[in-house]
């Protein structure tokens, strides 16, 4: 806004030396306009259209996750909140805010343990495997983490994303605090 009302400024004012005054009218907002070239001149023009060409592949991978994670019954831990609630998951972990809770002691990790080892979640969706975390992590504890890895199995596996899902008790069955987790209308 302050840029439109500078050109229109310029553009309104005559010259104060000697150059002729459509220079001014149309020289600056053609400068103005080739500060936008920038991040193409410095970047590249082939890294912006491969980027911009690989948008539909990966919009159709978010779209398989999410649906993989809606078809998983109960709530589900996300690391990515918008693929839990497009899978019309509750809210139930906000990774940053919970884990800087941790670490300062505000909120104790061993209810989320105990329902991890439980499988109370119908799914983990992490941005990575648990093994490439770089520990300590800056969105789970080590604790979380380490529990992850023990009662759930890495079941997809995008550049992007993982969803891990609860192993099952030996049997082939899905443990029942899953089960009960579904709702009689599915």
């Amino acid at each position: 806004m302050i840029m439109g009302l500078v050109v229109h400024s310029v553009w309104n004012v005559r010259a104060p030396f000697a150059l002729p005054p459509n220079i001014w009218r149309w020289g600056l907002p053609i400068l103005l306009a080739c500060w936008l070239l920038c991040p193409f001149i410095v970047s590249g023009y082939a890294p912006f259209w491969r980027r911009l060409a690989e948008m539909p592949a990966k919009q159709r991978a978010f779209d398989a996750e999410v649906v993989f994670l809606k078809d998983q019954p109960g709530p589900a831990i996300c690391e990515s909140l918008l693929r839990c609630y497009d899978a019309n998951k509750p809210y139930v972990y906000d990774p940053f805010n919970t884990n800087r809770l941790l670490l300062f002691n505000k909120l104790d990790a061993a209810g989320l343990l105990i329902a991890i080892r439980k499988h109370r979640y119908g799914a983990i969706q992490l941005h990575a495997p648990v093994e490439s975390f770089k520990r300590p992590s800056d969105r789970f504890p080590d604790t979380i983490l380490d529990a992850i890895a023990r009662y759930y199995l890495l079941s997809v596996q995008d550049p992007d994303c993982v969803i891990y899902v609860p192993r099952s008790d030996g049997s082939g069955q899905i443990p029942p605090a899953i089960a009960n987790a579904v709702s009689p209308s599915k």
